[in-house]
């Protein structure tokens, strides 16, 4: 019986795997880009979210003609921009937002980072939500806004820092709690507000709740010119939980100065961060038991450094137990990586190129964060500088990732909707798919860089069954691995990991 290689990438049932692969999504915007039309202001900020029926949004400043305006962008899975708001809702010429947070309902709260530092409530329309705070607005307090959740008593709580003395407002590390209506919790820390200030500076950048009603922020403090990893706990009242690290503190220095940004709590209690070390600049996961020392487990004494890249920015947690991180490299080309560890720290042999995947895109500054919008695909933010008559702009950036280039091996009962055989593939394979209805489809080859290489087959109408189509590997198809993308009415459907022998 024949055996049929391929990689699956959009089908909804589980078939056993030898191995993960990753890769550019080329179904997501421009053959896995998407160039925003907005300016990112908040190089660590959470200006990304996925809201609850899987759009992606998107805050940043206007460019051009809008400038001066907070754009809000809404994009669908596949990177189509669904709509565009502009929120005059900052000082004129002042439009900094810095996180944001969708809610049921289409409604979004956005931290806003002008002089004012005020958290706003929009409805789905772009309109003020005048039962929201002081029609619609809310105080920060001075403090710029990192990052909000809305935690399990139902309350907004947010995380920034504030770097400058001024009247009451005192510099340092904050987490601010609101009712749901943009009121202060008064039963939070003091009057609704915990600050934090053990070091010259203190920065909070990540803020989660704990299954216990614990929470935990991550970020950095300064002490003298030394800058040092931190990760707080606070009691769901808003005081520090004595029962963690040395009174509710960890300040950390893997091989010298450093900062933290992502944070996750395992289903057995263990924490996550990742961030940078330097000297040598680089980036680092790190785990930590329950009550905060180190899980000797896991890494070189629970710390793990990712070789290659300076700076780890976000992670997620696969119910295997295999971690996910986005990260950067800070040199002249900028590029982003995903690194996946073992549950053990060790890299993911089976993941990219021994654990790590290097994209192509340029990210000026770090990637910040990401989302899955489905099992299979993950959307990641950056920023790119674009030089344009004799001047240069900053743009938000959007990248997809294929997170189940699945290379496995089934029989031709089990074959998924779209297969191709022989593979590797010498001078010619064929090409399978279903189709349910009658459709129109084509077929082309592209590079691992997504480069279209050669049409395989113009948009063709099929009647609704299985297909199978021959296609060709020219001499001048140069030996290596090559996506084949099955596009289904314009609109890319499936694709399979192919090598030519």
């Amino acid at each position: 019986m024949k055996h049929f290689i391929y990689c699956l990438v959009f089908t909804s049932f589980f078939v056993p795997l030898r191995a993960q692969q990753v890769a550019l999504d080329y179904s997501f915007g421009n053959l896995g880009y998407v160039r925003t039309s907005i300016a990112p202001f908040a190089t660590y900020g959470t200006i990304m979210d996925r809201t609850i029926d899987n759009r992606i949004l998107l805050v940043g400043g206007a460019h051009g003609s809008d400038a001066g305006y907070t754009a809000l962008v809404r994009y669908s899975t596949l990177g189509d921009s669904v709509n565009k708001l502009l929120l005059p809702y900052a000082p004129p010429n002042y439009p900094i937002a810095t996180a944001i947070k969708s809610l049921p309902g289409g409604n979004v709260l956005i931290a806003n980072a002008s002089s004012e530092k005020e958290l706003i409530k929009i409805r789905p329309d772009g309109t003020l939500d005048s039962t929201f705070g002081v029609y619609g607005k809310t105080p920060l307090f001075r403090i710029a806004a990192q990052e909000i959740i809305v935690d399990q008593p139902n309350r907004i709580l947010v995380t920034g820092f504030n770097l400058n003395d001024f009247m009451e407002y005192q510099k340092g590390g904050y987490v601010l709690a609101y009712d749901m209506n943009g009121k202060p919790d008064s039963t939070f820390g003091e009057n609704g507000r915990f600050r934090f200030s053990q070091g010259y500076l203190d920065f909070f950048f990540r803020i989660l709740q704990q299954p216990d009603g614990k929470l935990l922020i991550a970020g950095f403090s300064i002490f003298g010119n030394t800058r040092y990893n931190s990760l707080i706990r606070l009691t769901e009242d808003g005081v520090l939980d004595e029962s963690f690290g040395a009174g509710g503190m960890i300040f950390e220095q893997f091989t010298g100065n450093g900062e933290n940004y992502g944070l996750i709590v395992q289903p057995d209690k263990k924490i996550l961060i990742c961030g940078y070390t330097f000297d040598p600049y680089q980036a680092v996961v790190v785990r930590y038991m329950p009550d905060g020392t180190r899980d000797v487990t896991f890494g070189d004494n629970g710390v793990v450094y990712l070789p290659g890249v300076h700076e780890a920015t976000d992670m997620m947690l696969f119910p295997n137990g295999k971690i996910l991180t986005y990260c950067w490299v800070n040199n002249e080309d900028n590029p982003t990586a995903l690194f996946q560890l073992l549950p053990n720290g060790a890299l993911d042999p089976e993941f990219g190129v021994n654990g790590v995947y290097f994209s192509p895109f340029l990210g000026f500054e770090p990637p910040m964060k990401m989302k899955l919008v489905d099992k299979n695909r993950l959307v990641g933010t950056g920023a790119v500088i674009v030089h344009m008559n004799n001047s240069f702009s900053t743009y938000l950036q959007l990248q997809g990732f294929l997170l189940s280039l699945n290379v496995g091996v089934v029989t031709p009962q089990e074959k998924p909707s779209v297969w191709a055989f022989p593979n590797p593939v010498s001078t010619s394979s064929e090409v399978g798919f279903s189709l349910e209805t009658a459709e129109t489809v084509a077929i082309d080859l592209y590079d691992m860089q997504g480069k279209l290489v050669s049409p395989l087959l113009t948009p063709t109408r099929f009647e609704a069954g299985e297909h199978q189509i021959p296609v060709w590997f020219g001499q001048e198809i140069a030996a290596g691995a090559y996506v084949i993308r099955v596009t289904v009415r314009g609109q890319a459907a499936v694709m399979v990991r192919v090598v030519k022998a």
